[in-house]
């Protein structure tokens, strides 16, 4: 059991993190595109908007490279935990006030696989995977 939860947790370490690693690059890659998807989802104040879409991705980056490594697994889960669920939030809101918007998730280079899952149902996986990698590892010490 224990070797079954090991390869689980490297495989979906793979998977989440890499995930959060082209996200971020993709965005990286066209920030004014990241901005103006974040602008439509009326959220922010305008302010706002252009210092989190340079900031973001970045620190999407960083995490998704930390889970990838194992590094302080616990807490960068943690990490795309709250932001993963923050982007549910604000599809969710955006559903429901019936806003029609591309998410911005992947950036303008978004793959078509990726592309033929409703991006609330990727979150909500991508939230348990992140919940699962937080939870898999006993706390230290």
């Amino acid at each position: 059991m224990k070797t079954l939860l090991h390869s689980a947790e490297i495989l979906l370490r793979a998977l989440v993190g890499a995930l959060f690693v082209y996200a971020g690059s993709t965005k990286i890659a066209d920030p004014r595109a990241f901005a103006d998807a974040i602008h439509a989802f009326h959220v922010l104040p305008v302010a706002l908007i252009d210092p989190l879409a340079v900031s973001l991705p970045i620190f999407e980056v960083l995490v998704g490279l930390s889970i990838v490594l194992g590094w302080r697994l616990r807490e960068n889960a943690l990490s795309a935990a709250l932001m993963t669920a923050v982007f549910l939030a604000v599809l969710i809101q955006a559903n429901l006030r019936g806003l029609d918007t591309d998410c911005g998730c992947f950036g303008p280079g978004e793959w078509t696989a990726l592309r033929s899952v409703p991006p609330i149902v990727r979150d909500l996986a991508l939230l348990a995977g992140t919940l699962f990698l937080r939870l898999c590892r006993p706390a230290p010490g």
